[in-house]
């Protein structure tokens, strides 16, 4: 995946996330799980900006 890639994906979770009714309706191990793939997303995201020197 590229970097557009991976920023469309944690742009989408971070939409999720900031959004209070899916936060307040969703059961916590699903918030939870939403938080670990943005947690993954970035650090695949600073991986990458790593190997292309962006950083």
């Amino acid at each position: 995946m590229g970097l557009s890639g991976f920023f469309k994906q944690a742009e989408g979770i971070s939409r999720k996330l900031d959004n209070e009714g899916f936060v307040s309706k969703a059961p916590v191990e699903v918030v939870d799980a939403e938080k670990a793939k943005l947690a993954e997303l970035e650090g695949q995201l600073m991986a990458q900006m790593e190997e292309l020197n962006v950083l």
